[in-house]
């Protein structure tokens, strides 16, 4: 399904995917502390969003359209990647309990912030489990 319809469900995407990144972005100085902050599962909720504009671009789209989407998401994609880095401990898989082996997702779901209240987050979570791990007990 091409057209008018899908340009106007794409820009929102892009959209949200632009306001997620960039929010992001500004967030990286600040700390869990400020309880205005985002968190891991808006930074999840961003990754699904980055997911349904990887559809639209192949599903949706005209040539014409796909090529204008591919740039515009390239460019915000770049400030995604200056913001964070890859999750080479896997704490976001293990945040969401993830069962998926590595390599079964997209690039973006590999990525977490690279400081700021989401990394702030993830590291205190996974810290608490593997204190407890090493204690013997388990955490469900």
């Amino acid at each position: 399904m091409t057209g008018a319809g899908s340009s106007v469900a794409m820009g929102q995407l892009v959209r949200g995917w632009r306001q997620h990144v960039e929010r992001f972005e500004r967030e990286l100085p600040k700390t869990l502390e400020d309880h205005t902050v985002w968190v891991t599962h808006d930074w999840v909720a961003a990754l699904h969003i980055r997911d349904a504009l990887f559809r639209a671009e192949s599903e949706l789209l005209t040539k014409e359209e796909r090529d204008h989407a591919e740039k515009v998401i390239a460019e915000i994609d770049d400030i995604f990647r200056e913001i964070s880095e890859p999750d080479v401990r896997g704490l976001l898989s293990r945040f969401l309990m993830d069962m998926h082996p590595r390599g079964t997702r997209e690039w973006w779901w590999g990525m977490i912030p690279k400081r700021g209240p989401v990394r702030e987050e993830l590291n205190g979570i996974i810290d608490v489990h593997e204190e407890a791990a090493s204690d013997g007990k388990e955490i469900r």
